[in-house]
């Protein structure tokens, strides 16, 4: 992996959308229908890296056993497999990049090229069950720890049968659920991971836990599993307060950060009414100050697209410019220094 801030990809949908000539894909039916469109997921994968992504997740937020069989008809005992056919398209969108690529590269470059990450994706309980409850995290009243245990465990083993390189959990509203995914990751050791949470504030999670509180059970009891942890579905406004409530609560430990965005945002606030943001407008983040605080992974959440990728990856790439001019600076007031002396 590059020591390079690493660059996520958007969201899936919203790119799929244009992909597949649609205006968009915005209901679980629908997104669980795109599972059958190879060329579709192909594409949008090959859309991200194109536009810069170093790290690609694959299409399986909403997916899960269960609702596959529910809402599209297939059967139980067939959708695990659903599920990492549709990882591995992922794979093979990397191959045919890195081929792509690899035409007009020099020998150096290809040598010192890095393979963009596979990410296998697992959305929120909620986010499965069409009804709005991943922005409220509710659901975490009627389902124990071992429940939610045991429905990421099939999910994660389908992803791990595609050979992914990590597993992650984006947009976790609800803190007794990211809780059983730390649990369920002691299945798998040899697997790193990420988290990223959906928070309405600095102080609390979608469901009214204490964002401090599951951040350090996270990072206590994931170890060296741990890739990074971080924000997802938020206003470009909170990503840096939130940051310094991990960086607080996580010290003096340097943990990597990761922040995923959104332009559309279908959420829920603290008083329970529900708040619709379509924004058409480009990106305009603080992506420098995100990483001077220690981020190492951005992308996109609602309604970011290749486009929106490619945004980020110049952002990236300025600061990296910056950062190695300061870099070189340094080095020769230490030299002047070191003669002087």
């Amino acid at each position: 992996m590059s020591q390079s801030p690493i660059v996520l990809d958007g969201d899936f949908n919203s790119q799929a959308a244009i992909s597949m000539g649609k205006t968009s894909i915005d209901n679980l039916p629908t997104m669980l229908w795109t599972l059958n469109n190879q060329v579709s997921i192909f594409n949008t994968h090959l859309e991200f890296l194109r536009a810069g992504a170093n790290m690609i997740r694959t299409n399986t937020y909403h997916a899960s056993i269960y609702n596959l069989n529910h809402f599209v008809g297939i059967d139980v005992k067939d959708s695990s497999s659903i599920i990492t056919n549709v990882a591995s398209i992922a794979r093979k969108a990397v191959f045919s990049y890195l081929h792509e690529t690899s035409k007009n590269a020099t020998n150096q470059e290809v040598h010192r090229r890095v393979r963009p990450c596979i990410v296998g994706f697992c959305g929120p309980y909620g986010a499965s069950l069409g009804n709005g409850s991943e922005y409220t995290g509710a659901y975490g009243n009627a389902l124990s720890q071992s429940d939610l245990v045991e429905w990421h465990k099939t999910r994660a083993k389908a992803l791990l049968d595609a050979k992914v390189d990590i597993l992650a959990l984006g947009s976790v509203p609800c803190a007794k659920e990211a809780a059983a995914f730390v649990e369920m990751l002691q299945n798998f050791p040899h697997i790193r991971a990420w988290i990223t949470f959906y928070c309405y504030n600095e102080r609390i999670l979608a469901d009214g836990s204490d964002f401090r509180k599951i951040i350090k059970h996270c990072c206590r009891t994931m170890g060296n599993q741990m890739m990074a942890i971080g924000v997802s579905c938020i206003e470009s406004r909170l990503v840096s307060p939130l940051f310094n409530v991990i960086h607080r609560e996580t010290f003096p430990y340097n943990v990597p950060l990761i922040a995923c965005p959104d332009k559309t945002s279908y959420r829920f606030k603290e008083d329970f009414t529900i708040e619709i943001i379509d924004r058409k407008s480009p990106l305009n983040l603080p992506i420098s100050e995100w990483l001077n605080m220690g981020a190492t992974i951005i992308g996109g959440c609602c309604g970011t697209i290749a486009h929106d990728i490619k945004y980020i990856r110049s952002e990236i790439e300025k600061y990296n410019v910056v950062q190695q001019k300061k870099s070189t600076i340094n080095d020769n007031n230490s030299n002047v220094v070191k003669t002087k002396l």
